[in-house]
């Protein structure tokens, strides 16, 4: 038995287990569905890694490289998923060899972290955690009352002039401005994907609902989803939007758009609507401005959810270097001197010098911090900060008023992108 990184004469191998794995009888060789995934399995082969038994291909699964922006550094996440073995080959641990040569593989490429969504009790085994997803989810039709009256809460009414501004997108039209729109709305949070290349016309997916706000010439908002045979729960709804963005000194473009997406759902009878959208209090505000019904979830999911695990702490912090300098420029913090942050399977040293940072391994730390992995993930994008969790590290040996002040310098709370991460 082996498990080696895939080569493109093994495109048709992979899609074979894929459909009998998940049991899809639309991939049947030679039909459309097939060719479209053959296609697709085929433009991203670098990404799979096969099992092979005897000669014979009997596993795979996808490990996709996806650059996440923090401030000023830029980190590795390996996004795992289509793990799958030939029916005839399950229950026999092929699934756990697959998975414990991604995680090794990962680590010696200096992945930093890794997500996946799929059962808790089995991907728990191979240090993965359960964390959050965000979204916001809208409910339509509901039936409230108004004082004496019961009214029902269906389609927001929108000025016609702005409605005539929203259309399907166009890629020759639309793609210089759309793509400029996207990278300005995205860099001003933590965790929102930094691509590897210039994106092309040809990269972007335009299906029946991606929509654009045009206005002055250019795109200056846009939101694109699925509309589902049914809910699937969570943050999925039957329809669920999961790009949305707008420009900052336009929010009426982000409330006629939530109010479009809103009547869509309304006039297609579906009562619960998901958008993946930033948790950010201007967001939040500009959306409460108009009259529809929704929550601020952040979900754990529950026998199956989005999980999450550091794969190597020290390339993690070495690609953290230019971000972490940042944060000490305007810093009050006195300390200087060698810090170790300590999780469950794992440890890191770094040294700071007169706002300097660098990742050592020789020297004996000054501090040694001892911090859950579940929280040092939420640290480093920012969905927590330091002071939040700082009294539950003092259980033991008190932190210094220069130690604490570092580390609450080092990490603060963050706006964060919502979905690449979850």
């Amino acid at each position: 038995m082996e498990i080696r990184h895939a080569v493109i004469d093994d495109a048709k191998d992979i899609i074979k287990i894929l459909a009998e794995a998940f049991k899809r009888d639309d991939w049947k060789e030679g039909t459309e569905n097939y060719i479209k995934q053959l296609e697709k399995v085929s433009k991203s082969i670098d990404n799979w890694r096969v099992l092979v038994d005897n000669g014979k291909i009997i596993g795979t699964l996808e490990i996709k490289r996806h650059k996440l922006r923090i401030g000023k550094s830029v980190i590795i996440k390996g996004d795992v998923g289509e793990v799958s073995v030939l029916p005839e080959y399950q229950g026999k641990g092929y699934g756990s060899k697959l998975m414990e040569d991604a995680i090794l593989w990962m680590k010696k490429e200096r992945y930093d972290i890794s997500r996946l969504g799929g059962l808790v009790k089995f991907y728990s085994r191979f240090g993965y955690i359960r964390f959050p997803r965000r979204y916001i989810e809208i409910t339509v039709g509901t039936k409230a009352r108004a004082g004496a009256s019961i009214v029902e809460e269906g389609e927001v009414p929108i000025d016609e002039k702005l409605l005539s501004k929203i259309r399907a997108f166009d890629p020759e039209k639309d793609f210089t401005s759309y793509i400029d729109l996207v990278e300005r709305f995205e860099t001003r949070y933590n965790g929102s994907l930094v691509r590897e290349k210039p994106l092309t016309a040809n990269d972007i997916e335009v299906g029946p609902l991606f929509f654009v706000f045009v206005e002055d010439g250019k795109v200056v908002g846009y939101f694109s989803g699925c509309m589902y045979e049914k809910d699937l729960g969570g943050p999925e709804g039957m329809l669920t939007i999961y790009n949305i963005g707008y420009e900052w000194e336009r929010p009426y473009v982000l409330k006629t758009l939530i109010s479009y997406i809103n009547n869509l759902g309304y006039r297609e009878g579906i009562k619960r609507i998901t958008i993946r959208i930033p948790f950010d209090p201007e967001i939040i505000k500009t959306i409460s401005e108009i009259p529809v019904r929704f929550q601020v979830i952040e979900t754990y999911g529950g026998t199956s959810g989005n999980m999450m695990q550091i794969i190597n702490l020290k390339s993690l912090f070495e690609r953290l270097v230019p971000e972490l300098e940042e944060r000490l420029k305007n810093s009050t913090s006195s300390f200087n001197g060698i810090l170790e942050i300590a999780i469950e399977k794992d440890s890191v040293k770094i040294e700071i010098n007169k706002g300097k940072i660098k990742v050592i391994e020789d020297k004996k730390p000054d501090k040694r911090v001892e911090i859950k992995e579940f929280y040092l993930l939420q640290l480093v994008l920012g969905l927590i900060s330091f002071s939040e969790i700082e009294e539950m590290l003092d259980k033991g040996e008190k932190l210094k008023v220069e130690e604490r002040e570092v580390l609450r310098t080092l990490f603060p709370r963050k706006l964060v992108f919502s979905s690449i991460w979850g």
